[in-house]
């Protein structure tokens, strides 16, 4: 499997970004300094946010929103084989990763990586994890399933070596 230079910034598309477990994803990386790019059926207060943080997003999944210099590709189990990104992108020799892979790699990244997963109840206990890390000054980084009116949204950036997330019950 493709192992990502966390310490080389580079071009990462993601297939799906305004979903809210693939946003957070890129948030993560734009904050250390990545190219993010990203396609979505269409445009929502996500991924205007990301737009606001620097993303390009393009609306729509076609084989031209994968440039020849992206470094990987992240997809999330939704994406079907056929999609024309991911086609481009194996043609182009790009490597891809599931959102899942990826996520493994970046919590490898942190001292303290906490992974909740379960069928019922992980964005809950996800925040509420959160919010006791947050009251005992712990600066985590938040990936949250949903919204959390704590952080006003569903990722936060931490500057600590501590990472919070909700692990999806599927690959």
């Amino acid at each position: 499997m493709y192992e990502l230079d966390f310490n080389t910034p580079a071009k990462i598309h993601f297939t799906g970004i305004g979903g809210i477990s693939m946003s957070g994803l890129a948030e993560i990386m734009l904050s250390k300094g990545f190219t993010v790019t990203g396609s979505d059926s269409r445009e929502s207060k996500i991924t205007k946010h990301l737009e606001s943080l620097g993303a390009t997003i393009y609306y729509g999944q076609k084989a031209s929103n994968v440039a020849a210099d992206t470094e990987v590709l992240i997809y999330t189990a939704a994406v079907k084989a056929d999609n024309p990104e991911l086609v481009a992108a194996t043609q182009m020799n790009i490597p891809l990763l599931t959102r899942a892979e990826f996520l493994g790699q970046i919590m490898k990244n942190y001292h303290t990586a906490i992974g909740v997963s379960g069928t019922h109840g992980k964005t809950t206990t996800t925040s509420m994890l959160s919010q006791i890390m947050l009251e005992a000054n712990t600066d985590p980084t938040i990936l949250v399933g949903g919204i959390m009116p704590a952080i006003n949204g569903n990722t936060r950036i931490g500057h600590s070596d501590n990472m919070i997330t909700e692990a999806c019950e599927y690959t």
